[in-house]
């Protein structure tokens, strides 16, 4: 298993999003490891039992507006917003927050979990 502070997901591509209840498993083609210095082909990362999930979603009319935020909790969600590119990890006490761009829209999309369980593992 590898910890997430240890490798750098920014613009790799995901190949896969599946979404279950209380449970996302994202799969990407590779990473970096920041330790070893070397990428790692086929990493799969779960994020489960939450007690919080929300996704922020950004808007502009233009670009170099400033975006408008829609912050919608899991059950809100019609549509799964599945990223095309985590561009940032972050782990903050008990807040996990991953960013980058919707597969869906194309829009910057931000997942917010509270008190979740990580897993990174090579597939």
């Amino acid at each position: 298993m590898l910890n997430i502070e240890d490798i750098n997901i920014a613009d790799s591509e995901i190949i896969s999003t599946i979404k279950e209840k209380n449970k996302i498993i994202i799969t990407c083609n590779s990473v970096y490891n920041l330790i070893s210095h070397k990428y790692i082909d086929g990493i799969r990362i779960t994020i489960k039992d939450w007690s919080d999930f929300k996704i922020k979603i950004f808007t502009s009319s233009q670009p170099f507006d400033v975006p408008s935020e829609k912050i919608l909790k899991e059950n809100e969600v019609e549509e799964f917003e599945e990223f095309e590119i985590i561009q940032i990890i972050e782990k903050i006490n008990n807040l996990l927050l991953l960013k980058g761009f919707s597969k869906n829209s194309g829009k910057w999309i931000e997942y917010l979990f509270e008190n979740a369980v990580l897993e990174v593992m090579e597939t």
